[in-house]
């Protein structure tokens, strides 16, 4: 899992545009772990290097520091954070517990409050933040049951050998893809399928409060059930509202109006979101409009569209408040997504 001087960085085309020092470090760490840093002390080492590529359910990242670094920081309960170091290592103490983490063991973090991580030696580390609610759905599929506790994980992953391993490789090789031109990775559509085995695969091979209810088979315990897509367990009128959103999600999806079109109260439609999806219907709306902009900038050069055709053309009105979603979901500023080179985005082109 070292890296070679020669390879190139994972997701290095997805890098943050970050300011030097403390402030760039924080802001670095908070995008790519959903963390909210309480203090970060390092030695001064210009501008951070945070690569960060979210896709739809799940964030991939990449963190390089340079110097020595203490940081500290509050847990969003609201995803599952699995920390893959490469290089060096990190002290990660959480709720009392203490570990060292290292190449060929990953933690995977989500029910603490407070966590404080001391990271030596040049310490690398992939990333990969998802969905709380997305996972838990995974797992009600996976299991055939309802969840009556939220999801708990081991917080030691091996990814040295056995399963573990496998999981990282499978993994990793989804990131490097990112580097190869004209890979199918650079395809929304594929990403998202991809992205999605990679949860289903982590819930089938790490530890957690549910494990013990997948189907698996024979004494080593390899897990054989593999799931369906996990829309088709959604009651009938959430997945028309889900159809008719992705249809055309510049259209006006209000609940209401959503609520009539597929005859059903308000309130159902909105616990049903939060049930199946962990987001409400308005979240659901704007974050699927956010992707296809996103698509159209990759896809499109500055003579092709502008920001703001792109932007309005999905179904946003006020500028302001479409960048700072924009920003905060795929962290970056919208004009940096569509100045990129040629070369630095998908093949296919906007027509």
């Amino acid at each position: 899992m070292n890296h070679k001087d020669d390879e190139p960085l994972p997701l290095a085309r997805f890098r943050l545009s970050l300011p030097g020092g403390h402030d760039g470090l924080r802001e670095g760490l908070r995008q790519v772990l959903g963390w909210e840093p309480r203090d970060v002390a390092s030695a001064p080492a210009g501008e951070p290097c945070v690569h960060r590529r979210a896709i739809r359910d799940a964030i991939f990242g990449y963190v390089q520091l340079v110097t020595d670094t203490d940081a500290t920081f509050m847990v969003d309960r609201s995803s599952v954070v699995v920390l893959v170091p490469m290089s060096g290592i990190a002290a990660v103490s959480v709720d009392g517990e203490h570990m060292n983490i290292t190449p060929g063991w990953a933690a995977v973090l989500s029910d603490a409050g407070q966590l404080t991580m001391r990271c030596r030696d040049g310490f690398r580390m992939l990333t990969l933040r998802a969905d709380r609610g997305v996972l838990e759905g995974l797992t009600r599929e996976m299991t055939g049951q309802p969840l009556g506790q939220p999801l708990r994980f081991e917080r030691r992953m091996n990814i040295g050998s056995g399963h573990g391993q496998s999981w990282y490789l499978r993994w990793r090789m989804l990131v490097d893809e990112f580097a190869r031109e004209g890979a199918l990775m650079h395809e929304q559509w594929y990403a998202e399928q991809s992205e999605r085995q990679v949860l289903t695969l982590f819930l089938q091979v790490h530890a957690h409060n549910y494990a013990q209810a997948i189907v698996r088979d024979g004494p080593a315990g390899v897990p054989v059930q593999r799931p369906r897509d996990p829309e088709l367990a959604y009651p009938a009128y959430l997945r028309t509202a889900l159809r008719l959103i992705r249809e055309q999600p510049q259209d006006d999806h209000t609940t209401p109006l959503l609520a009539r079109r597929v005859n059903i109260g308000e309130r159902s439609l909105q616990m049903s979101f939060k049930e199946h999806l962990g987001v409400s219907p308005t979240t659901f709306v704007r974050n699927t409009r956010l992707d296809r902009v996103h698509e159209t900038l990759l896809r499109s050069t500055k003579n092709e569209t502008t920001v703001e055709k792109a932007f309005r053309r999905w179904g946003f009105r006020h500028q302001g408040h479409f960048t700072n979603h924009y920003t905060a979901r795929f962290g970056e500023h919208p004009r940096i997504t569509l100045a990129r080179p040629p070369g630095e985005n998908s093949d296919a082109r906007v027509t």
